[in-house]
């Protein structure tokens, strides 16, 4: 089934690259598809995205309410030395500051952040916009919809980011469940990384390519600083690690030809682009000291799994997973990172043996691909590492924070069976449409589970891919991990 998937995809690509003429693809024709090889590595610098703090400060250094506004541009982007620079959709406090990934709003526990999402894009996509799913039936007059979905974060649904509370620039469309653009963010869970992203029916997949996405950290200074773990701007740092492909003049490239042209003209369920981008830049690099470095690693690819890990056999410390801590640290020689999951990991580059460390990749794409299938490996970035040791007080405990409650099943009041099953056009053997036992997402609520109350999910994956699963309005915890998926 991956290889008819493949080959399935790379017909579709060569039809794209000759004859691609979908939204966002106006005047494109005879624009090729850029040879990745062509690139060359580690170029660019790994850059720094702007950080918006998500509080406020009172008279006499009171922590308040953060009030933000962020705005989603559509702008210009530099993802490589030698490329031209592409046309991207961007989150921002302004259309000069906007960045790709956005920027990286820090909030502290315990004081809400509230943002103002504003629509600042055009009538027209720059990507590939099938009007056959839901939410992509608007008139093109209408702009593009858009709606911020703060990924583990734990607030009131009218913050959460509704797939059908999108709206477009000047609110001249709005989705079902729109109420207000204005966000609050209680930040009332534990510290960890969580990412924001844009999250409209039918578009999310399309926005996110766009550029649409940022990290997001809720901060408890009085209990992570006394953890000792690499902290400041320099040594704890943010990666965002997203894939892409481009054409010969800069412009991102999305397949304009569906699987299923005759039932979704240009939709595809999976997305793979042969440039890895970490923070915006394809392929950079990082001067890094001989000491500790803590990296906060987002997969927000479409599909694409990594598998990562450091050359000259340097090791990872984990932290964190997704938007908690662990309760202790896990040292690993490589780990998987699946889309939209968070790895918060510490480096020890006092170990490297070379002045140079790459971050690579050798995950199968689609994940996990055919049995006895050997990945390429593929880099991600380089570590330029100095020559001599630094003085680094920071350290990594032997416990970290408290564990979570855990689940136990004897207390389930209710086993549920959710099953996920791919429907195919006849004679094709391509995907249209998924649906949970049988229903659409539109379909009236089924599952109805009382609060305070505990439950056992057993997810039955009939599909032939990998779903990465997560409950919105809560954080990710070992809570949500006993989930069982059946194959």
């Amino acid at each position: 089934m991956v290889e008819r998937r493949f080959l399935g995809a790379c017909l579709l690509l060569l039809a794209a690259v000759a004859l691609a003429d979908g939204e966002g693809e106006e005047g494109r024709r005879g624009v090729r598809l850029l040879d990745a090889g062509r690139l060359e590595k580690f170029v660019d610098e790994l850059p720094d995205m702007p950080v918006l703090r998500g509080y406020g400060v009172a008279e006499g250094g009171r922590l308040v309410t953060g009030e933000l506004t962020v705005g989603m541009y559509d702008t210009m982007w530099k993802f490589h030395r030698d490329l031209p620079a592409t046309r991207v959709f961007a989150y921002g406090a302004s259309k000069e500051t906007a960045t790709v990934p956005g920027p990286t709003i820090v909030a502290m526990k315990g004081v809400p952040t509230r943002v103002t999402w504003t629509n600042h894009l055009p009538s027209r996509h720059i990507l590939p916009w099938d009007r056959t799913l839901a939410a992509g039936r608007l008139g093109n007059a209408t702009g593009v919809p858009t709606v911020a979905h703060l990924h583990g974060g734990v607030q009131q649904s009218t913050s959460d980011g509704h797939s059908m509370a999108w709206f477009t620039s000047g609110f001249a469309a709005t989705g079902s469940h729109f109420s207000s653009p204005a966000y609050e963010y209680p930040n009332q869970q534990p510290p960890g990384n969580l990412w924001y992203h844009d999250h409209a029916m039918g578009l999310t997949r399309v926005n996110i390519l766009a550029g649409l996405l940022g990290a997001y950290r809720v901060s408890d200074p009085a209990a992570e600083a006394p953890l000792g773990l690499p902290s400041g701007a320099e040594f704890d740092r943010n990666l965002v690690l997203f894939d892409r492909d481009f054409r010969s003049d800069g412009a991102l490239f999305m397949n304009a030809t569906g699987n299923n042209p005759d039932v979704h003209p240009q939709w595809q369920p999976e997305y793979f682009g042969a440039v890895v981008v970490a923070n915006g830049k394809a392929w950079p690099f990082l001067r890094v000291q001989r000491r500790r470095y803590r990296f906060r690693i987002l997969n927000a690819s479409n599909a694409r799994f990594f598998r990562l890990s450091l050359s000259g056999g340097l090791r990872f410390v984990h932290v964190g997973s997704d938007s908690v801590y662990l309760a202790r640290p896990v040292p690993t020689e490589g780990f998987l990172l699946a889309p939209s999951e968070m790895a918060d990991v510490v480096v020890d580059f006092v170990g490297a043996k070379h002045d140079a460390v790459t971050l690579r990749s050798d995950a199968p794409a689609p994940y996990p691909g055919d049995p006895g299938e050997k990945a390429d490996t593929v880099a991600v970035m380089k570590f330029v590492v100095a020559s001599k040791p630094e003085h680094d007080t920071s350290t990594v405990p032997a416990t970290l924070m408290p564990q979570y409650p855990k689940p136990d099943a004897r207390e389930a009041v209710v086993t549920r069976h959710i099953a996920m099953y791919e429907y195919t056009k006849n004679g094709t053997d391509e995907p249209t449409h998924l649906y949970l036992n049988g229903l659409a997402y539109t379909d009236p609520v089924t599952e109805t589970p009382r609060e305070g109350t505990s439950e056992l999910w057993e997810v039955i994956n009939l599909t032939d891919d990998n779903h990465p699963l997560h409950i919105l309005d809560h954080e990710d915890n070992e809570m949500m991990r006993p989930m069982k998926i059946v194959r």
